[in-house]
Parts: structure tokens; C-alpha cells; sequence
């Protein structure tokens, strides 16, 4: 095969790979620590349920910028922060009221301005049935905010590539 066919199939291969890769492309989101008894429990079932709906991103990341920006996640420019910083679509908190069959998780997921898109109440967590019920929402509330406030991702122009004088751009995403 010459160099040619080999630079077309290439080309083809990446132009293949891009497109496909585009449509299956899941929004990044970090879910960050939810306060009250029961909080960690919660968040943990929400990162379960989503887990393979989204790209989780670690959330000792978002404590750092958080930490960086003397800001808090409660905040609407804590949130934008951990979002533009990060390059997230979507940034996930909550907490925890009440105690045993009366706690509630409240889920809620913010987009890369910061602002609050959605919320969802379910629970309790720590027991079977709230625990599927905290799962439950947190997908219905991703579903929500992905209708409302759909993932935009900007391309990342990287360095251009010569190959035989040809010079191809990569955009990565």
C-alpha cells in the first residue's frame, strides 16, 4: 500500500473515530459531598446511579479550586469555578434532612455558569428501598438538567501534525 492509501485510511479512521466518539460522548460532572447525617451515604448512591451515565470526575479535584477560590459549593461562584476550572457540564451537591425513615436527600445539580438547574428529593439513605429511590432521582435529575441545560463542550485546538508536508489539526474533545 503506498503512503497515500495509508495517509486516506488514516484520515478516515480519525474522521471515524471523531463522529462516532461525538455521539456517544457522556457530559462530565463531579458530584461533590453532601452535608447532613446520612450524607455520605447519599452521595454515594447518587455517584453509583450515575456512574455510567456520566463522567465522573474525582471530587478532590473540585475541592481544590474550591480551596484555591476561598468559595464554598453552596455558592453559585463556587460551582462556576469547579465547572470552568474543571471543564464540567454539570456540578452535583446536596445534603441530608431529617433522621432515619424521615431523611431525605435532596440532589442537585448545577451547570457550568454555576446556577442551579435542577432538584430532587428522595431517601432515606442507608436503607434498601431509599437507597433506590436516591438512585432514581439522581438519574432523573441528570435526564432533567441534560433536557434543560444540554452538555456543551467546547474543542480543544491542539498542536497540528505533518505528515509528508500534509499538516492535519487534531481537535481534541
Amino acid at each position: 500500500m503506498s503512503s497515500h492509501s495509508w495517509l486516506v485510511v488514516l484520515l478516515g479512521g480519525c474522521l471515524w473515530f471523531g463522529a462516532s466518539s461525538a455521539y456517544a460522548q457522556k457530559p462530565r460532572a463531579v458530584v461533590m459531598d453532601f452535608e447532613g447525617n446520612g450524607g455520605a451515604k447519599a452521595r454515594a448512591q447518587v455517584v453509583r446511579a450515575l456512574r455510567d451515565q456520566a463522567e465522573l470526575e474525582p471530587r478532590s479535584e473540585a475541592k481544590k479550586v474550591l480551596s484555591a477560590e476561598n468559595a464554598k459549593v453552596s455558592s453559585v461562584s463556587g460551582r462556576a469555578a469547579i465547572a470552568e476550572d474543571l471543564g464540567l457540564d454539570y456540578v452535583i451537591w446536596g445534603r441530608v434532612r431529617g433522621r432515619g425513615s424521615a431523611a431525605r436527600a435532596e440532589i442537585r445539580i448545577a451547570g457550568p455558569k454555576g446556577k442551579q438547574i435542577t432538584e430532587r428529593k428522595a431517601g432515606p439513605p442507608g436503607q434498601s428501598k431509599g437507597n433506590e429511590r436516591i438512585r432514581k432521582a439522581a438519574r432523573a435529575a441528570l435526564a432533567k438538567a441534560m433536557e434543560v441545560a444540554p452538555a456543551k463542550r467546547q474543542a480543544k485546538r491542539v498542536e497540528p501534525i505533518v505528515v509528508e508536508d500534509i499538516e492535519l489539526s487534531l481537535i481534541h474533545i
